[in-house]
């Protein structure tokens, strides 16, 4: 596969298979990482380790780095994101819910952030002040991997931890039972006077009246919303469409086109769960 992406006329010929069901997408996920460190068990090892590896290696091109960490240290360090922000996220849940307590704009001002980050990193608050932040209610995880990280983040929030039975299938039994959706929007708007331009992502195209670029903008929309849904596991998607428009006064009773926003919701029953 890694010869076909090569280009950017390799990535659209992907692109198409994944369209049309015959190749599937795929990341490197916190499972992986846990995989690469031999503190998981469910699937292939080695394909684990080959996702470590090409991430490690995308991660050093960006960085324009000497050389890529090795799979063991990046899955470290992903074990240590993932624990850190579980842990942030669940203090803002919990928090989200006292009036006064919930974080203002993303966060909660120097003191406060600074507890926080330092509960979550399982780090010494101060050297004088003992800080701390415990959840008073049982921490429930549900999904793969949280035999894994779970424990460890319940230690920082100081939480009692319960893991039902079948927690590692939860969620793909939601999965299979929730729904797809996907929305794609396409602007229209009036660059000149008379000269409407229709912001498709293959390329712009202007039109000298409205309703053909409202048309292209509804076509591309569906379109895409379409292929965004079966690439996300939808079978079958029902696609639904919508044009919001912006009108400009030039005078009492005149008005013309000023913007479009072209707008298609494609849903569908995840493909494992769809009953042909």
């Amino acid at each position: 596969m890694s010869a076909v992406v090569r280009n950017a006329s390799g990535l659209e010929a992907l692109r198409r298979l994944a369209d049309a069901g015959l190749a599937t997408l795929a990341a490197f996920t916190p499972s992986d990482a846990m995989h690469v460190l031999d503190r998981q068990q469910g699937w292939c090892r080695e394909a684990a380790e080959y996702g470590a590896r090409i991430l490690a290696t995308w991660e050093r091109n960006a960085r324009a780095a000497a050389a890529a960490v090795s799979p063991r240290a990046l899955c470290e360090r992903t074990y240590e994101h993932v624990v850190c922000e579980t842990g942030r996220a669940l203090l803002a849940a919990a928090l989200s819910s006292d009036p006064g307590l919930e974080a203002r704009d993303g966060r909660w001002g120097v003191l406060g952030e600074r507890l926080v980050e330092d509960v979550v990193a399982g780090r010494r608050f101060s050297n004088l002040l003992h800080g701390s932040l415990a959840l008073a209610r049982p921490l429930v995880a549900i999904g793969a991997p949280v035999g894994v990280y779970y424990p460890e983040v319940a230690s920082r929030l100081g939480a009692q931890l319960k893991i039902p039975e079948h927690a590692a299938v939860c969620n793909a039994v939601g999965a299979v039972a929730g729904v797809v959706s996907q929305t794609v929007e396409i602007l229209v708007n009036q660059p000149t006077f008379q000269v409407f331009r229709v912001h498709d992502p293959a390329g712009s195209q202007d039109y000298a009246d409205p309703e053909p670029a409202l048309e292209h903008a509804r076509r591309v929309s569906r379109t895409l919303a379409l292929a965004a849904a079966r690439r996300a596991g939808a079978a079958d998607p029902h696609v639904e469409t919508s044009v919001s428009e912006k009108l400009a006064n030039v005078g009492p009773g005149t008005s013309y086109l000023a913007e479009a926003l072209a707008r298609s919701t494609a849903t569908g029953r995840p493909f494992a769960g769809h009953i042909a």
